[in-house]
């Protein structure tokens, strides 16, 4: 009997085709992640590119370029301006953590 305990799922990499269709989504209805599975989820209006993803993996996946393009100083493409995240809450959160006693 477990208690809440979940398996780890595997990671799955992202296919070109769905990298599109979530830069597609978040331009056409922003990061509103349920809009976007609409339009490209399960039986989606536009295609079904992202049918084996979640909200929670496209939000993770949206901050994840847009902190790259942060950190890398390149120019934030608008699509990922209302997109969550910022480097000052990394910095903090990493040396929050560094400074832990342990």
């Amino acid at each position: 009997m477990s208690i809440g305990l979940r398996k780890p799922k595997a990671k799955r990499t992202w296919s070109k085709e769905e990298e599109e269709a979530l830069v597609e989504g978040l331009k056409e209805v922003g990061p509103s992640w349920s809009k976007i599975l609409d339009l490209y989820g399960p039986g989606g209006k536009i295609t079904e590119n992202l049918k084996n993803r979640t909200q929670v993996q496209l939000k993770d996946k949206a901050r994840n370029w847009k902190l790259q393009y942060l950190k890398s100083g390149k120019p934030l493409p608008d699509y990922l301006i209302k997109v969550t995240g910022n480097l000052e809450k990394i910095y903090k959160a990493k040396k929050k953590f560094s400074q832990s006693p342990n």
